[in-house]
């Protein structure tokens, strides 16, 4: 394969920081950004694997995605949560909807849960993508969740 004959065109890829965690807290109302959460596949297996870690549970705790559950120390602040996945294909889909108000469908490549790659070809930048999602969901619905994905995208 020529590489050299293929097209040339920026794809963004948009990875949504500790997306799982992210949904859980704005679930139950924690600061997902102050709080050690971990989203862990199944509470009865020792060795369950973790879905998503907050950034402080990564940083302060050193626990982090794919990382077991016995490797997660006792302590009170840690939150552990089971995975809702239903609900995290739910958001995920919303966000891409959102996205498609603005970019052609045909531009949105779906990798992912919480990855999406995009076909920019002059369609929209990185900055405007981060002010579709503030305005959208922080404007235009307020609240806490929409507060976390402004402060974790920009």
């Amino acid at each position: 394969m020529n590489y050299e004959e293929m097209p040339n065109r920026p794809i963004m890829c948009i990875d949504m920081k500790c997306f799982y965690a992210s949904c859980i807290a704005m679930l139950h109302g924690i600061d997902i950004l102050e709080t050690p959460v971990a989203v862990v596949a199944n509470f009865d297996q020792p060795g369950s694997v973790v879905l998503a870690a907050s950034p402080l549970m990564k940083e302060k705790y050193k626990i982090k995605t794919g990382s077991r559950r016995y490797e997660i120390p006792k302590h009170p602040d840690i939150q552990l949560f089971e995975p809702k996945m239903s609900f995290f294909i739910q958001m995920s889909m919303t966000i891409t909807r959102l996205i498609a108000n603005y970019v052609p469908v045909d531009a949105i490549h779906v990798y992912s849960v919480d990855v999406l790659l995009l076909l920019c070809k002059l369609y929209i930048n990185d900055r405007q993508i981060y002010f579709v999602v503030y305005d959208n969901y922080y404007l235009n619905k307020g609240g806490y969740f929409e507060e976390q994905t402004r402060r974790l995208w920009y």
